[in-house]
């Protein structure tokens, strides 16, 4: 039997005040780092958002986005989280810190305290993964715990 999905998971491990830091991997292997809000308290008035499996829309153009370096490559196109409670327009994209996101994950590597490094290339190598799977028409979800 083929696959028709794939599942990224991504386990919140450093739950701070500021922010929270996960580790996203794909059938136990590990990818990358994720920052997010923090999940107890508010930063830029939100939250992490709620544990979950969300799927991956893969064909949504981000008017914020759509002329960054990085964002280019894929014609605009920004990984976003779909039918996320209360909340709309959560993507995955680079940044570096919390205050580069209003909600959204961030692709990097732990390398400082707070911080994820290297966002634009793991952002890149996640978006090769995933845009590989949809051409096998493999739809692509992640499972937050």
């Amino acid at each position: 039997m083929e696959k028709s999905k794939q599942t990224l998971v991504l386990v919140r491990k450093w739950q701070k005040a500021a922010y929270t830091i996960g580790v996203l991997s794909l059938d136990g292997v590990r990818l990358c780092n994720i920052l997010e809000p923090p999940c107890n308290g508010y930063h830029h008035g939100v939250t992490a958002i709620p544990k979950g499996t969300y799927e991956i829309d893969l064909d949504t153009v981000s008017p914020k986005f759509k002329d960054r370096v990085w964002a280019k490559p894929y014609g605009g196109i920004v990984p976003t989280l779909k039918d996320v409670p209360g909340r709309s327009r959560i993507l995955m994209h680079p940044g570096t810190t919390v205050n580069d996101t209003d909600g959204c994950q961030l692709p990097g590597d732990n390398l400082e305290v707070g911080k994820v490094l290297n966002s634009q290339m793991r952002y890149h190598e996640l978006m090769r993964l995933m845009l590989n799977a949809k051409q096998k028409g493999i739809r692509t979800f992640i499972s937050i715990i």
